[in-house]
Parts: C-alpha cells; structure tokens; sequence
C-alpha cells in the first residue's frame, strides 16, 4: 500500500465508513427492519474497504462499529470476535506451526519424501514425487511457511541444473509448486485460517474438521491428478532439463534427527489426531466423542501449547511464548477471522431475520435453479474474486450469500459440503500477487512473469473450479 491514499480511495473510505458507522440514517429505505438494515450497512462497507483500502485497520473498524451502533453490546462484540475459539484457533496453530517448522523438521520430511531412489527411473516420477510432497506436507503446514520451504528447495535444484531465470522450465516448476499449495491450503483444516472460518460459519449444518479434511484431500489429490495431466498435456512441460538429476543427493548434507524434531512433531500428530478424532469416534466411543465436541478444537492447540513450553531440550523450550507469539502469529489472518466470525453470526442474528427477509425476496427466484448451476455461480464468485482480493475476504463474501440462502430455505437440497468447495475456490489464488501469500511470493522471486502468472494462473484456477463443481460436489455431497 502507498503511504498516502488517493482521492478515489478517499471516497472509498468515507462511503465504507459511512455504511459502518451511519447506517441509521438510512434505515427506513432499506426495506429492512433497523437491526438488519445496521448488519446489511457493515457487511457492506467492511467488504468496499477490504476490496479497495486495506484489510486489517477495516477489520477492526468492523468489529468496533457493532458495538458502537448498539447493535450488540461491547461484551458481546469481543466474544462473536476476538473471543471466538476460530480466532485463538488461528492464533494458536500459528504459535504451535512455527515452534515445529523452526526445528526443521518439515524440511527433512519433505527432502525425504523427494530423494527416494524410486524418482530416478524417470524425471515424470521425480517431478510427480516432488509435487506430491508438496501436497502432503501443505496439507499441514501453513502455506506461507510451505511456499517459503519449497520454493527453495525448487530454487536448488534449479541451480543444480542450469535453469536459470526466464527459462520456461523453471517458470513452470515454481507456479507449479504454487498451483499444489493452493489445492493443500484450500483442501485440509488443519491450521488453515480459511478453511477454520468456513466450518465456524457452517458447523451447525454438520461441516466438522474431519469430515472437511477427508473430502479436502479426496478431492486435492483428484486435482493434483489433473494438473500433472495438464502439466504433460496442456503445458507441454520439457523434461529434458532435468533428465540426468540425481534426486538423492538431497540426502548428501543429511545430519541425524534431533529429540527437538522428533518431540516436536509427535505432539503436533496427537493434535492431528485429536482434531480427526470426531470422524471416526462418534459410533465406536461416543463417550469420547461427545466429551471432546463439548471441549471444541481449540482445546487439542491449548495443551500442545503448554506442553511445548514445559519440554526443555538443550535447556531451551520447544515453544517459548514470549518471542513465539511476537514471530509466529499470523495476526493479520486473526483480525481477519474475528471479523468474519462476527459478520456471520449477525447475519444469522434472529431478531434481525435477514435469512428469512432474503429468503422471501429470493425464493422465487432460485426456486428453479439448478444445483449445479448454483454451485457453479457460488464457486465461480470465489475463484473470480480470489484472485483479486484474497482468499478470507472472498470465501466470507460468497459463503454469506450461500449461509444466508440455506438459512433461509431458499434452497434446501444443496450440501453444507458447498461452503468447503467455495472456501477451496478460495485458495485458487494464482493470477495476481494480490491474490494470496503463495502468490505473492512466488511473483516477488522472479521465475513467473506478471503475464505467465495472469494467464496460467486464471486457466488453471477455473480447470480446478471445473473439477471441484462437478466431481468435488458429488463426493462433497456423499459424505458431509
């Protein structure tokens, strides 16, 4: 952002701070009753200055303007926001992710993965290997963190090879690396701020973390299939390049694993488990089951935290709270969730009955719709946005409008499992470096051209929409 607005965004910022603050004026037009006509006004303006002005100063404006217009109490504002357990969620796994990455524990797993001696035999099964691991290790590391690793591995190699920047390979292997990011990120619930909101917004319809991680990775490996066949078919990627690299001298500066990785990532997978628990537990140990459900998945992050911060190894805790919290957390993503966990409880609000008023202005209209064809428009509004804005903002942008359709009956055959397919729609951020960290990162180091990143990067986004509209809503709906 530049330092000084400009005269567009001055308005911008008047007309969204208008909405948030001076709704009331304009209550008695709105065809709403007050109480709804304030949610409406905040919802609006928050998303007009999201778009166009900043994200984080917006937040908090959003937040503070539903205590200020007395349309909750302060008490009750902090709780629908910073007190919701989806914030200290995002807060947490931050806290607990880092303390695990910084033992470099991931590292070695995904050097690991892509050495083994198997991905000689031919340089398709290496760069399928190599872009599985991405995969699998995206699934549960953050993605800024797995774009950060694995761009630099891909830089390495790259270097090993002779390909400099501007060749077409090199260009192709980073946004690849990108493109698999996107599908783990938009996939898995396992640290991932987005898709945590998305199931704070629809858990009352049934979308849980198990259930979202099962179909996230049943389709992210469907669409990890299809871009390894676009790769070999429609990017025509040369092979050529890497046809004599030895993958196992990886492994060559390979030093033993440390009690610090080995503790670290064994708590992170009994939190793994906890979280997946529900899925599984709920017809074998209902006990279990309900007694975990009434802790909630912040509980599991909780005692991995004071855990990590009692082992001392080499006289140095596994987390140590009180540099952790200043590095690891990802603030800028809790603001952003406090804002939306709010902005979706109001608009579920009871006395404002914004559901049941769209629902009367809406019924006849999508009585007669096609489920696919409003999949379609759901997904086809967040993979558009995406990558233009960032992902948070357009999942909450297009689940709104879905929460408040299937709040309302307007539409009752449609499953909760399309919520999770607009939040992955989401985390196809490919064709600006406005449109998500992984993005951002991969245009600021040079390979990818703002043109490679524009074109591949919108093509790619709506083949994966295509595959999630058709093929992920059917599992999505078998399951959730």
């Amino acid at each position: 952002m530049a330092n000084q607005y400009r005269g567009y965004q001055w308005f911008i910022i008047f007309v969204g701070l208008f909405f948030q603050y001076g709704w009331s004026l304009i209550a008695q037009f709105t065809g709403f009753n007050e109480r709804a006509t304030g949610i409406l006004c905040i919802f609006l303006g928050t998303l007009l200055l999201f778009f166009f002005i900043d994200l984080m100063w917006p937040a908090v404006s959003c937040i503070l303007s539903f205590a200020i217009t007395d349309i909750y109490s302060f008490t009750d504002t902090l709780t629908y926001s910073f007190g919701h357990n989806i914030f200290w969620f995002v807060i947490l796994s931050g806290i607990v992710i880092g303390a695990i990455d910084k033992t470099g524990i991931l590292r070695r797993i995904a050097i690991w993965m892509i050495s083994r001696r198997f991905t000689r035999r031919s340089p398709w099964l290496f760069i399928g290997t190599l872009l599985f691991t991405v995969f699998v290790v995206g699934f549960f590391l953050d993605c800024t963190a797995a774009t950060i690793l694995f761009t630099a591995i891909m830089a390495n190699i790259l270097k090993e090879v002779d390909v400099q920047k501007g060749d077409q390979f090199g260009a192709i292997m980073m946004f690849s690396i990108m493109v698999i990011i996107g599908i783990s990120f938009g996939g898995s619930a396992i640290g991932h701020s987005v898709a945590i909101a998305t199931i704070g917004m629809f858990g009352h319809f049934g979308l849980n973390m198990g259930n979202f991680c099962l179909v996230g990775g049943l389709i992210g490996i469907i669409c990890y299939i299809v871009y390894m066949i676009a790769l070999r078919f429609i990017f025509k990627l040369d092979v050529s390049k890497i046809k004599n690299y030895d993958p196992t001298m990886l492994n060559v500066h390979k030093t033993p694993i440390s009690k610090r990785e080995i503790c670290a990532v064994s708590i992170y997978g009994i939190v793994i488990l906890l979280w997946l628990s529900p899925a599984f537990t709920q017809s074998i140990w209902p006990a279990f089951y309900d007694f975990y459900n009434g802790l909630g998945q912040t509980v599991p992050l909780l005692l991995a935290t004071v855990v990590m911060s009692l082992i001392r190894i080499d006289h140095e805790p596994l987390i140590n709270l009180d540099t952790d919290i200043r590095k690891n957390v990802p603030w800028s993503a809790g603001f952003l969730v406090a804002a939306a966990m709010i902005l979706s409880t109001a608009m579920g609000d009871t006395e404002a009955g914004i559901p049941e008023t769209i629902g009367s202005m809406l019924g006849p209209i999508f009585a007669d719709v096609p489920i696919l064809l409003f999949v379609l428009g759901a997904c086809f509004i967040s993979t558009t946005m995406t990558n233009y804005a960032g992902g948070m903002i357009c999942m909450v942008t297009a689940n709104s409008i879905v929460l408040t359709l299937m709040e309302s009956g307007v539409i009752t055959n449609v499953s909760p499992g399309l919520a999770m397919l607009v939040s992955m729609c989401s985390a196809f951020a490919y064709a600006t470096p406005a449109a998500g960290t992984y993005s951002a990162i991969v245009a600021g180091q040079g390979w990818v051209s703002r043109k490679q990143l524009f074109l591949w990067g919108n093509g790619t986004a709506y083949l994966l929409m295509i595959i999630l509209c058709t093929i992920g809503y059917q599992i999505a709906n078998a399951v959730i």
